[in-house]
């Protein structure tokens, strides 16, 4: 919960830091610099729980944990290169 907490903070106050001195000014970059910090304990967090759920599944769940993975990895990076994201 406090995962959750933490990145919606750090997105509004990005927001706000944009709003009020322009996407350039240190404060926005300053703000950015937490959404990332935040973006990787997360992606940790989220390799850990798959890597000790994955004792537990079968290898068709597995599979399909992955398979999932990989559609989100390229839906992000195909909106990142038709830079809607």
């Amino acid at each position: 919960m406090e995962q959750l907490a933490s990145g919606k903070a750090a997105r509004d106050e990005m927001r706000m830091s944009v709003e009020e001195h322009g996407s350039d000014s240190p404060k926005a970059k300053d703000a950015a610099e937490k959404i990332g910090g935040i973006a990787t304990s997360r992606a940790f967090l989220v390799a850990q729980i798959i890597e000790d759920a994955k004792s537990s599944l079968t290898k068709a769940q597995v599979q399909k944990i992955e398979d999932g993975r990989s559609e989100i990895c390229n839906w992000i990076e195909g909106l990142l290169s038709a830079k809607k994201l």
